[in-house]
């Protein structure tokens, strides 16, 4: 989960490279789950942490 806190953290710093895809530091990215329910069900744990990490991520870009 630390390599998806990293990357949600800089895919807005065009030098950092982490991807191909670019969000400007003034856009809002969006991801939509497929299956969420199931992936839910299926993997409890990853699910968490997954909200956990993204919910960190985007209060950190809010105080930042």
């Amino acid at each position: 989960m630390n390599a998806w806190i990293d990357c949600m953290s800089d895919i807005d710093d065009a030098e950092y490279g982490i991807t191909d895809f670019k969000v400007s530091p003034e856009d809002t990215l969006v991801l939509h789950l497929e299956n969420a329910e199931d992936f839910k069900s299926r993997c409890p744990e990853i699910y968490e942490e997954l909200f956990e990490c993204t919910a960190f991520v985007n209060s950190r870009k809010l105080s930042g």
